[in-house]
């Protein structure tokens, strides 16, 4: 038992390393490539420096907060008082100008206040951003809709994430949360793993699936906020 429990702690922790070198690839795939275009681009047209440099700059700053992910995921980082509404804003913003034009897909928040707990920025957009791109490639439908619904009962904030994807199969539902899942051949099962160490680990929050069918997927998460 005891060997059997250390050979599946070693691969889980393996999963973990390949995933991580894999995701730390993909993001900074991206960035990496546009520089060497802008860097191509000033090259040939020296006239159109101001506008490149711009760009350039852009794509550092993309760079410098993949890097700000990966070292605060590593790390303990110090929470301070952050608005959730802005948080969640800016991922949203971000993903409806990248949903693939194949899709028709609306993203809606509905906030009635203003939501703060202590917690890190970089963070928490990335495992939202995380719950966001799975959504928008479960979505097969004609018509996608991903609705995000914020609120505070006594000193916790509630957040649930629903779409009309084609939802998680029985067997998986348990599996969700372990490093390595996907359902996804190119994918390497980590945003959710990534996710839950954020919310629950870092935020002493927590992440859970409500229920998830052909129709149908919701999330909750819920963390302890002592802000009025």
């Amino acid at each position: 038992i005891i060997m059997s429990y250390r050979f599946l702690n070693v691969s889980e922790k393996n999963l973990i390393y390949v995933g991580m070198a894999k995701e730390t690839a993909h993001q900074l795939g991206t960035p990496i490539s546009s520089l060497m275009g802008w860097v191509d681009l000033l090259k040939d047209k020296p006239e159109n420096s101001t506008e490149i440099i711009s760009n350039l700059e852009h794509e550092i700053n993309h760079l410098k907060n993949i890097s700000d992910k990966f070292n605060k995921i590593g790390s303990t980082p110090k929470l301070i008082k952050i608005k959730l509404n802005k948080i969640l804003e800016d991922v949203i913003e971000y993903h409806k100008t990248r949903i693939p034009k194949s899709k028709k897909i609306n993203i809606k928040v509905l906030m009635d206040g203003d939501y703060y707990i202590n917690g890190d920025y970089i963070l928490l957009y990335w495992s939202f951003e995380n719950l966001i791109k799975n959504s928008i490639e479960s979505i097969k439908n004609d018509i996608g809709i991903i609705n995000i619904k914020v609120e505070k009962i006594d000193n916790e904030i509630r957040i649930i994430f629903n779409d009309n994807g084609i939802g998680i199969i029985n067997k998986d539902k348990n599996k969700i949360f372990k490093p390595g899942y996907s359902t996804k051949s190119r994918g390497w099962g980590l945003g959710l793993s990534l996710s839950k160490r954020i919310i629950n680990d870092i935020h002493q929050g927590t992440i859970k699936l409500l229920k998830s069918t052909k129709e149908e997927t919701s999330f909750l998460i819920t963390f302890k906020s002592f802000y009025s």
